[in-house]
């Protein structure tokens, strides 16, 4: 996992899932994404769970909620889409609690010594999903 920060869109898997929303026609291409890491029981990888968070980010932003750094292609995507249903949120909600609570992700960043910093983040991720 190439990442230089905490934030949610600040790893390479989350920069190159935003490329391919771009590319992407409504909410449908969010669904796998967070289906992927909230319908599974079994370990999380990292890339994978990176990609969710970018996508429950876009879940938020959608609503309403937006992150203050969305990246720039994001923001473009979400112009002139309707909000996401109340299916997608508790999706992301869902997404996002199983990657705080056993990801490989989350064990990256215990073992770097930046799990505080990167429950903050995904935290206030969790905040603006409700």
């Amino acid at each position: 996992m190439g990442a230089w920060g905490y934030g949610s869109f600040d790893n390479d898997d989350a920069a190159d899932w935003v490329w391919e929303l771009e590319h992407a026609g409504d909410y449908e291409v969010v669904r796998p994404v967070l289906e992927a890491v909230a319908e599974r029981d079994d370990h999380l990888e990292a890339p994978t769970c990176c990609e969710a968070i970018a996508a429950a980010e876009v879940v938020a932003a959608g609503r309403g909620r937006p992150l203050a750094k969305l990246p720039e292609d994001a923001t473009r995507w979400l112009e002139g889409r309707a909000a996401p249903d109340d299916a997608f949120v508790q999706l992301a909600r869902r997404a996002v609690a199983a990657i705080l609570a056993k990801s490989e992700l989350r064990e990256v960043w215990q073992e770097s010594g930046g799990l505080d910093a990167w429950c903050e983040r995904m935290d206030d991720l969790a905040a603006r999903l409700l």
